[in-house]
């Protein structure tokens, strides 16, 4: 007897993603670690704590992404990964998780959208290289 596949009522279109994803690259690891990232953090990206569902509905990218990064000795076990948007695995670069959160702060504080976090860093920057030159 074959067995039914359950697929999850709120996330369909993630479960058929990642079927498609598994079925085309079936070497692929990546897959399952991200559904089980996905559902360990309740469907946000670990930083930002946007919607992921609606970052796969919008053909957005999703990453893994180490907490502690490789460069600055982390390592590639599970409990130094997450799962993130494409946003924030690329502007976190080799940063911690703890100087990341300090520079999305602005981002839950002041409510300035993530893609003008840099500008806001930026001229926050040159702010502080002029106000001594006075």
């Amino acid at each position: 007897m074959e067995e039914e596949k359950v697929i999850d009522p709120k996330y369909p279109v993630f479960d058929q993603m990642f079927d498609e994803m598994l079925e085309e690259y079936p070497y692929m690891n990546d897959a399952i670690t991200k559904r089980i990232f996905f559902i360990e953090q309740k469907g946000l990206c670990e930083y930002c704590k946007c919607d992921l569902y609606k970052e796969i509905l919008e053909r957005r990218n999703l990453a893994i992404d180490h907490k502690n990064p490789k460069r600055n000795g982390g390592n590639d076990n599970m409990d130094n990964l997450c799962l993130t948007c494409q946003w924030c695995n690329s502007s976190k670069k080799y940063k911690s998780t703890k100087e990341f959160m300090e520079y999305l702060k602005p981002y839950f504080d002041k409510k300035i959208c993530k893609e003008d976090l840099s500008q806001y860093h930026k001229y926050k920057e040159l702010h502080k290289k002029f106000s001594k030159i006075k």
